[in-house]
């Protein structure tokens, strides 16, 4: 069967298929979006400073399952691209999908896309 591809997480996502192929995976953008963005919410708090002079924190998540579950439902014929956080928020979701090992540019070594998608690697495993 095939599998319909919903990318929620606001950019596009490239994933490389035989060699330099690619595919491009825009992401959603409608009236949902909106909401999908800002069900996240995080909450910078700086916890003590490296060096005396560099700053490090730490972020509290905050997630309203309920809310996402509503925007984005189980269905057997879709995939949601989801970042690593929501992943990690919502572990049951066999449905949720991070992009895998990534593929960097030869010359910059800056990230130009990945070898693929995983599926949520945070939950229980079968």
């Amino acid at each position: 069967m095939e599998k319909k591809i919903v990318n929620l997480t606001g950019h596009n996502v490239r994933i490389y298929v035989e060699g330099w192929e690619k595919i491009d995976i825009e992401p959603l953008v409608d009236e949902n979006w909106t909401t999908i963005r800002f069900l996240i919410p995080y909450l910078p708090r700086i916890t003590g400073k490296i060096n005396e002079k560099i700053p490090v924190g730490q972020y509290d998540f905050l997630i309203d399952k309920k809310k996402l579950m509503n925007i984005c439902p189980e269905k057997e014929d879709t995939i949601y691209i989801v970042s690593s956080v929501v992943a990690q928020k919502l572990p049951e979701r066999k449905d949720f999908y991070i992009v895998g090992e990534v593929v960097k540019d030869p010359m910059t070594k800056a990230i130009i896309g990945a070898k693929m998608l995983v599926q949520n690697p945070f939950g229980k495993q079968d």
